[in-house]
């Protein structure tokens, strides 16, 4: 009863709420599991059957429950990419086909859940098994939420994400089109300067700080 009072009085903070129900499904208090977005050349065996999913274009939706028993037989891609937001999902899909990028990107939708880390680590292990140079990237908002998500993401996965598109450079270049950070997100993120786990951003950070802005990812424009 108390949980769902909290949620109530949280209604009026859309975004929070969004992230307090994904953080619910991450630790089963509320089960969705949702359909997992992906793109990519990626060859799975379910079954004793072979999959590629490489011929789904441009990206293919599973059920998470799908690769709870399945093993990855190939990997062909430079780079593995989650995406936080759903249209710069969709954006970067074109951006990825346009350029001719081979690269597996998945769409996060925030807090990643239990599904999303399940093919994450089988990706992760069968990367490092078959002594492939694959890296990881996350890309999400420029905001205290964006940063505290690349955070979470790198801890539950322990898989060594770097931001991309989450740096001074692409935030100076989108300045003008960055929304006003409250005081108490400022207090915070000035407090991630102090943190070590946080260094890749703190250039970033006191950018943050000096412009006082921060910048939604579907304001980034792929370049």
């Amino acid at each position: 009863m108390l949980l769902f009072f909290w949620l109530e009085k949280c209604l009026i903070f859309p975004r929070e709420i969004f992230y307090t129900y994904q953080l619910l499904g991450e630790y089963g208090i509320m089960n969705n599991p949702q359909l997992i977005h992906m793109s990519g050349n990626i060859v799975i065996n379910k079954g004793g059957r072979s999959i590629d999913f490489s011929l789904f274009t441009p990206d293919f939706d599973v059920n998470p429950q799908f690769f709870n028993d399945c093993d990855i037989e190939s990997v062909q891609a430079n780079a593995v990419i989650t995406i936080e937001n759903l249209t710069s999902y969709h954006d970067y899909l074109f951006y990825k086909a346009e350029h001719k990028l081979n690269e597996i990107v998945l769409y996060l939708g925030g807090y990643h859940n239990y599904g999303r880390r399940l093919i994450l680590n089988k990706l992760k292990n069968f990367i490092a098994a078959s002594n492939l140079s694959v890296p990881f990237y996350h890309w999400g908002d420029i905001d205290l939420h964006g940063l505290y998500i690349w955070k979470h993401l790198r801890d539950k996965t322990r898989i060594d994400f770097q931001p991309l598109y989450m740096d001074a450079s692409s935030y100076l270049r989108h300045l003008d089109k960055g929304n006003p950070i409250t005081k108490t997100d400022l207090t915070q993120m000035e407090s991630l300067l102090d943190q070590e786990e946080f260094a890749v951003f703190h250039e970033l950070i006191c950018q943050m700080l000096n412009h006082r802005k921060k910048i939604e990812q579907e304001a980034i424009i792929l370049k």
